[in-house]
């Protein structure tokens, strides 16, 4: 096509691109529209309509979005977009859309039982700054918080998470995304202690086999379905089973639909676990070298209240078991217990779902021993009208492509585990498989928690936009109301004097495991903030900390930078307790070895403050 086409090309081929994505069929990049008008200017830009991620070229004029074309250079969507993608434009100016904000006022005035009225920007923030002064003086830091999104940039939660804890000083932050990937990011820091995927998108044209645990990805996720489309149409060898409650689009190409009862995929999975070890299909090699076995309490309630004060009346069914769980005859069985008798089994760890212990591999392969075919077939078929024998055969083939030495396999899900009624233990039962096999991490294998915004894990890691992680790593459960911070001053541009929370396993290594009844007054959190040096933006990771002789010394090395490498910025390194008792008040000189090349040396002081209360 002519860098120059008419409006008219433009659009026909834009339609035609969309239309051979939706049914996988390839596109060459020559074919892609491009389309040029005097006075357009093209910028990128990511589509944020859903969690793929697709790149997208944008050209605007006068302030306005004139058209929207898929990004070509992009890796994810390869030049092409969905009807979603291509609705960026226009979507900005519908007739519905607000253009100036909307204040709840009675007789003129903010009120918050009043009903919305538009005002001028001007009025809305003038509000806000009345509000927040109002909140911020009567509870402080702890007061306010910003609810972010899984559809930020990465550059945006970085902003976010500077003007909440660095302007705010406050640590109540965290993205929407915390509701649908809470039980991924639990399973992941369980199975591999990191928040993070470890497939990647190439995996669908590696893999030879593909399966859908609840994932309706042509609607839910159409650019990486359309990539599907593709290697299926063009690939005979290569696979799709999707399994799933209900029939949807990605049954259309699938080779085999499975439909099954809702909360089953649980047994389907230690089904699936039992074949393998069954039939010697475990890669002993992979699993002695990478992998212990584990489990924890299954008397962890439902994550509910333990009054039904507050409960809708969907919600009882679920919540009478929070204390208290009667155990149908099904549950009886999974648990080896007698299925004719009547099992109540007190929810003793609400509070601690996350204990595990570890167990041989013989105690693994007795707890998946009520799990046969017969077992799960019964327990989890969907569709009533299907013949229990033809069901058991899908899930036969279901095992085999996961035994199957010669075959790679990628599993694929999304909502349907991540918002399970025991999300966490589906998550980490894919894993359990995955590892099993030795089909995990490799390219064309692996098990893939989807998101269903395209930021969702991004601006987690990447810019702490999430109370729960920090670039460093997990923080932990104590308040930072309840921390007192000594800020140090090491180079032109660190940050001296910000409350932030701590690293818990920095805390531990140096001062031992902090106790419950900790008293936080008589305690300090040093937290060290870098800046940046001439050769670029760099780190460091603590090492130890001691004071001799009325300084402070701090053993460090430096690392590779933590967080978003933007000019100017600091970057936190780490934070560590220490004991506010040895610590004078006044002025206190501390000097800072890196002690890999002790070439970092830098030199500074830090202001302690008296302890709340002193004389």
């Amino acid at each position: 096509m002519s860098p120059r086409s008419t409006r008219r090309e433009f659009i026909k081929a834009s339609l035609a691109a969309a239309a051979a994505s939706t049914v996988g069929l390839p596109v060459p990049a020559g074919a892609l529209p491009v389309f040029q008008e005097e006075g357009w200017s093209w910028d990128k830009g990511v589509c944020r309509f859903c969690g793929v991620g697709c790149g997208i070229r944008i050209a605007t004029k006068d302030g306005r979005v004139k058209a929207v074309q898929g990004d070509p250079d992009n890796p994810v969507n390869r030049g092409l977009l969905c009807v979603k993608g291509y609705a960026n434009a226009e979507i900005l100016y519908g007739e519905d859309r607000l253009t100036r904000p909307l204040l709840r006022m009675k007789d003129g005035k903010f009120d918050k039982q009043g009903d919305f009225f538009p005002v001028s920007w001007e009025q809305a923030f003038d509000e806000m700054e009345r509000q927040f002064r109002r909140v911020y003086g009567e509870l402080g830091p702890t007061g306010v918080g910003i609810m972010g999104s899984g559809q930020y940039t990465v550059q945006e939660g970085y902003a976010a998470v500077k003007l909440l804890k660095a302007g705010w000083r406050s640590n109540n932050i965290d993205p929407n995304a915390r509701h649908c990937m809470a039980s991924a990011v639990a399973a992941f820091m369980q199975v591999f202690g990191i928040d993070e995927p470890s497939g990647n998108y190439d995996d669908i044209e590696l893999t030879d086999t593909m399966v859908l645990w609840g994932a309706n990805m042509a609607e839910m996720h159409p650019m990486l379905w359309a990539r599907i489309t593709d290697k299926r149409l063009a690939t005979p060898d290569y696979r799709i089973i999707n399994l799933t409650t209900f029939g949807n689009r990605c049954s259309d190409l699938a080779d085999v639909e499975i439909l099954f009862k809702p909360n089953t995929d649980l047994a389907i999975w230690n089904y699936i676990a039992r074949e393998i070890v069954k039939t010697g299909a475990v890669d002993r090699d992979f699993v002695d070298k990478f992998c212990v076995f584990a489990t924890g309490p299954y008397d962890i309630g439902f994550g509910m209240r333990p009054t039904d004060d507050f409960a809708g009346a969907a919600e009882r069914d679920t919540q009478s078991r929070e204390r208290e769980v009667v155990l149908t005859r099904e549950e009886a069985i999974a648990q080896g217990k007698d299925p004719g008798a009547s099992h109540r089994v007190p929810q003793d760890n609400t509070n601690s779902a996350g204990k595990h212990w570890l167990l041989s591999y013989e105690q693994f392969e007795k707890a998946l021993e009520p799990y046969t075919l017969d077992f799960v077939a019964e327990l989890s078929k969907g569709d009533s009208e299907e013949p229990i024998d033809a069901y058991q055969e899908k899930l036969k083939q279901l095992a085999d492509v996961y035994a199957d030495r010669a075959r790679k396999v990628v599993s694929f899900w999304t909502m349907g585990f991540n918002q399970h009624t025991r999300g966490t233990w589906v998550n980490e039962q894919a894993y359990m498989v995955h590892l099993l096999t030795g089909k995990q991490a490799k390219p064309g294998s692996g098990a893939f928690s989807l998101t269903g915004q395209p930021s969702a894990c991004g601006t987690a890691p990447s810019s702490t936009s999430s109370a729960g992680v920090s670039p460093s790593g997990p923080i932990g459960s104590v308040s930072v109301n309840l921390t007192r911070l000594v800020g140090v001053e090491i180079a032109d541009r660190a940050a001296a004097a910000i409350e932030i929370a701590f690293d818990a396993g920095a805390a531990t290594e140096l001062v031992g495991p902090l106790p419950a009844d900790a008293d936080f007054e008589a305690q300090a959190v040093l937290c060290l903030f870098i800046g940046e040096r001439e050769s670029g933006g760099w780190a460091v990771a603590l090492q130890s900390i001691r004071i001799v002789d009325g300084q402070m010394e701090i053993r460090a090395r430096e690392t590779a930078p933590r967080g978003l490498a933007t000019g100017g910025a600091t970057y936190p390194a780490d934070c560590v307790l220490i004991d506010r008792s040895a610590l004078p008040v006044g002025q206190l000189p501390v000097t800072s070895t890196d002690t890999t090349s002790d070439e970092f040396i830098v030199d500074g002081v830090i202001d302690v403050p008296a302890p709340s209360g002193a004389p």
